[in-house]
């Protein structure tokens, strides 16, 4: 090989390996990622949403009955009753019974449903819980009260016929599900 080939050569792969160790020098010495870009990442948001969740589930089961010798876990606002609060009001509450013909009717004021309620198969546990409005694709979000009950948040309605699927997974492996019907006039 030609000597000032070969010194040409050696001179070009020192220049390449000087620049590259700069580079690697100054990102070894650039600061953290700011927070407002971390903030931004697909995995801090994902990890955010995880947190918050977590969060909701440990404040729900916290929520505990007055009585000292209950171990039963309720929301703060608890309703009583098969169908409660005032029909001019926007939300109520409705307490599903264990038959497959659950129907509600109530006002237009009403914009919103709490269902509650027990799994309706003797001595099976709830596993996980969906309640979904299929009308407007409303997911509910599913508080476990014990290990046989459950309450949920505020579940939209619209207009018209509302058709929210009630399906429990049991610990026993099988499901147990129901619909109820929201007439919204």
């Amino acid at each position: 090989m030609n000597p000032l080939l070969q010194r040409r050569m050696i001179t070009w792969t020192f220049v390449l390996v000087v620049v590259m160790g700069v580079f690697v020098i100054i990102t070894m010495l650039k600061p953290p990622t700011p927070t407002d870009e971390l903030s931004r990442s697909r995995a801090y948001l994902r990890a955010q949403k995880q947190r918050r969740a977590k969060e909701r589930r440990l404040a729900a089961q916290t929520m505990t009955l007055a009585s000292s010798d209950s171990d039963q876990r309720i929301p703060a606002s608890f309703p009583t009753g098969h169908l409660t609060g005032d029909h001019s009001r926007e939300a109520l509450d409705y307490r599903i019974d264990c038959q497959k013909d659950n129907e509600v009717h109530v006002k237009k004021e009403v914009k919103q449903i709490r269902l509650q309620g027990t799994v309706c198969k003797p001595s099976d546990e709830i596993l996980s819980s969906e309640i979904r409005n299929e009308s407007n694709g409303f997911s509910a979000t599913v508080f476990k009260t014990s290990s046989r009950a459950f309450t949920t948040d505020y579940i939209s309605l619209q207009n018209g016929k509302n058709r929210i699927r009630v399906l429990h997974y049991l610990k026993s492996g099988g499901r147990d599900e129901l619909e109820v019907v929201a007439y919204r006039e």
